[in-house]
């Protein structure tokens, strides 16, 4: 029998004594997580490997085509909560499907971040307005999702980062302006997740100090077209210009998630 778990700190596994029954081993998956993951390794060998060599040359049709049956397949409500129709199960569920899923290559890359770093950020810190609006569709692979932190000048260093999103001069909208790259799916999701560094007092007493960066969430109007980039990534990681996007402020001044409506220049994969 398992004892009380203890939850470690960063890293501390790394310092403190383990016990052997706090080790989880392949023998501790329940019959439902070898289930799952015998679905997840059939749906890569009978779906993904047929036709692997479109999916890496870059078709992305075929990549959103099997997103969308991975989908059907109840792979994307994992992590999602229930209350939004997902099946919230736990972590050990999670890494399991990744690990299945790391077999399709650029596929599962695809897959790991909509299901990961693109809906978490959503389901963690978003509001309930915007999980109702979004998670769904998210779930049903209806819109991808994309997250952009890497810029130019500061790699993934988030403290680093130039994206700025400043208050309008009516306080009504954050403006967000910025580069970002290495944003996987951004070739073809419905929704980023941004960070982007506000000021630390208002805009209109013109400080250029910023604090740490807070999440905005952006919807996608159409696809993002970057003509200049060469991308030959199945997961097709694109580079974003963020200029002048206008979001609504939230209705709580202490949140800091909120989402707008974008449309996409055709020459410059700029947000508008």
């Amino acid at each position: 029998m398992r004892t009380a778990e203890k939850i470690c700190n960063g890293g501390e596994y790394l310092l403190r004594e383990i016990e052997c029954l706090e080790v989880f081993t392949p023998e501790d998956f329940s019959d439902e997580h070898k289930q799952i993951a015998e679905t997840t390794e059939q749906f890569v060998a009978g779906d993904i490997m047929p036709i692997n060599e479109g999916i890496e040359a870059g078709n992305f049709t075929l990549v959103v085509e099997k997103l969308k049956k991975c989908a059907e397949l109840g792979l994307m409500m994992i992590d999602a909560p229930e209350e939004y129709g997902g099946l919230e199960l736990d972590k050990a569920t999670s890494m399991l499907v990744m690990k299945k899923m790391a077999f399709a290559l650029n596929f599962g890359l695809s897959y790991m971040c909509h299901t990961g770093i693109g809906m978490l950020p959503l389901i963690y810190y978003g509001t309930a307005e915007q999980k109702e609006r979004y998670l769904g569709r998210l779930i049903r692979a209806e819109m991808i999702g994309a997250y952009c932190l890497t810029e130019p000048g500061s790699g993934s260093d988030a403290l680093g980062a130039k994206t700025t999103a400043i208050l309008s001069e009516d306080g009504r909208h954050y403006i967000l302006n910025g580069t970002k790259q290495f944003s996987t799916n951004s070739g073809f999701a419905g929704l980023f997740t941004v960070f982007a560094k506000v000021p630390m007092r208002p805009a209109r007493r013109k400080s250029t100090s910023f604090k740490r960066p807070s999440l905005y969430i952006l919807k996608n109007g159409q696809s993002v077209i970057c003509p200049w980039i060469d991308c030959n990534y199945a997961s097709k990681s694109l580079q974003l210009l963020v200029a002048e996007n206008r979001q609504p402020i939230s209705s709580s001044p202490n949140e800091w998630i909120t989402s707008c409506k974008r449309s996409v220049g055709r020459r410059h994969g700029r947000f508008l």
